[in-house]
Parts: structure tokens; sequence; C-alpha cells
């Protein structure tokens, strides 16, 4: 009997450990160095946060993410970094598309589904394709998922119009 109730809890201790492995895995991504992160952990609390996830594959990322550099260096109160979706063996692509457009913001790497999950558990939507936007307020609350390219006024022009103005 003792050895059923040990072979039986063993069992159930071996789901919830996978379970919670895969349901954090959605979550893992890992800098440009290979170090496991988070997208969580790189959003700034007290400032505002930008995210563009783009593919080194993504004409249109390409041609748009200037824009964000653009808003980078017109509102630097903000932080941004970027998160590639090209995956683990798309790394070297990755690292060319930053090193080509000289991107001057941190990235991290994921895969399209763990992107994609992540965009799903915060924001009850599947990532629509590349580039898309998240923006975070001070207090670390998502506030916007915008598929395709923003403008840096546009970007602007939106937290502006989030921020009471102070007297």
């Amino acid at each position: 009997m003792n050895k059923k109730f040990s072979c039986r809890a063993l069992a159930q201790t071996l789901v919830m450990v996978s379970l919670t492995i895969i349901t954090n895995a959605s979550y893992a991504l890992t800098d440009m160095n290979g170090k496991s992160t988070t997208i969580d952990a790189h959003t700034a609390k007290g400032q505002w946060s930008v995210v563009t996830i783009w593919a080194s594959t993504c004409t249109i990322c390409h041609q748009s993410i200037g824009e964000i550099e653009t808003f980078k260096k017109r509102f630097p109160q903000a932080k941004v970094f970027g998160v590639s979706t090209d995956g683990p063996l798309g790394k070297a692509e990755a690292q060319g598309f930053i090193k080509q457009l000289g991107l001057s913001f941190p990235n991290l790497l994921g895969s399209y589904m763990e992107v994609s999950d992540y965009i799903y558990r915060h924001a009850g939507e599947s990532l629509m394709g590349t580039p898309t936007l998240l923006l975070y307020n001070p207090q670390g609350k998502l506030l916007a998922v915008q598929p395709g390219p923003v403008s840096a006024n546009e970007l602007i022009g939106f937290i502006q119009k989030q921020t009471p103005e102070t007297k």
C-alpha cells in the first residue's frame, strides 16, 4: 500500500512539475548572450516601456523599425527594447538585423509561439504578425498591442493623451 501511494504521489508531482515547466516556458526568452529572461523583466516600473516585436525576414520591420529609433531619441524617458521572433535557430539572422539597422536599444530573442502566447495571456489576443508594438504605462500595465508599423509621432501622441497634464 505504501509503495502504491508513493508511486501515485511521485506521478502527481511529475505532472505538476511538467505543467509548471510548460507554462513558464511560454514566457522564457533569452538576451542576445543566451541568458534566460522575460518581457516582464525588461519593462520598467516608473516609466513608459515600448516593446517592438520583429523578425529579421519581415520587410515591413526593416522599413519601420527606424521609427522606434526616432521615438527613442525624441522620448528618452521611455524604456525601449525589441523582441525578435527568429527563435534560437535564427539568432545569427537576428544579430545581422540588429547590426544592419544599427539598433541602439536592447533586443531579446524568442520564438513566434512564445511571444504569441505571452501576448495572449496578457492581452487576450494572439500575435497577428510582425512588426507589433506593446506599450506599457509607468505602472507596468500593458495598455496597447498594435500590429503593423507605428510612427514616432503616433506613439508620442498616444502617450501624451494617456498622461494627465501637470499644472
